[in-house]
């Protein structure tokens, strides 16, 4: 998703954005949301969470959007 270093599509910055705040990720990991936007797998996994599959991400949006 990520284009060119540092330049990100919207919505790249969306979907990252809502699990930023989703998992209060600035409370929980003290991780601003530009750092976090640079390498959100590996800020996830060091805050304990593990990112979802591709298979489940694709779920879990179809359940949320009713």
């Amino acid at each position: 998703m990520q284009e060119v270093e540092g330049v990100y599509s919207d919505e790249y910055i969306d979907y990252w954005g809502d699990v930023y705040v989703a998992l209060d990720l600035r409370e929980r990991a003290g991780v601003d949301f530009e750092r976090f936007l640079k390498s959100p797998d590996t800020i996830l996994r060091e805050a304990g969470i593990e990112p979802l599959l591709p298979e489940q991400a694709e779920a879990a949006a179809r359940i949320f959007s009713r």
